[in-house]
């Protein structure tokens, strides 16, 4: 599915927190399943720039973005959605 109004992208901080990520894949994928959604996930590997990875998926249009991990990724996504339309989910 291709359709951006519909799209979630999911921020997820393998090692954050003490949920399993299993648990929050399969919430998620029940949640925001085909076809009136489109889920695209992205594990953290602590190296890279959270703000700039969540604000490009604003900038390709995405619906909805989900932090899903502890403090640390929360500010750094919602970091990248300063000044978008775009809610956060956490």
């Amino acid at each position: 599915m291709n359709d951006a109004s519909r799209q979630v992208f999911v921020v997820c901080n393998p090692v954050a927190g003490q949920s399993q990520v299993d648990q929050i894949y399969a919430a998620l994928k029940q949640r925001f399943s085909p076809p009136d959604w489109s889920l695209e996930t992205y594990e953290t590997t602590g190296k890279e720039d959270v703000s700039a990875i969540s604000r490009d998926a604003c900038q390709r249009g995405v619906s909805l973005v989900i932090a899903a991990g502890g403090d640390g990724t929360v500010v750094n996504v919602a970091n990248g959605l300063i000044k978008t339309a775009t809610p956060l989910g956490i």
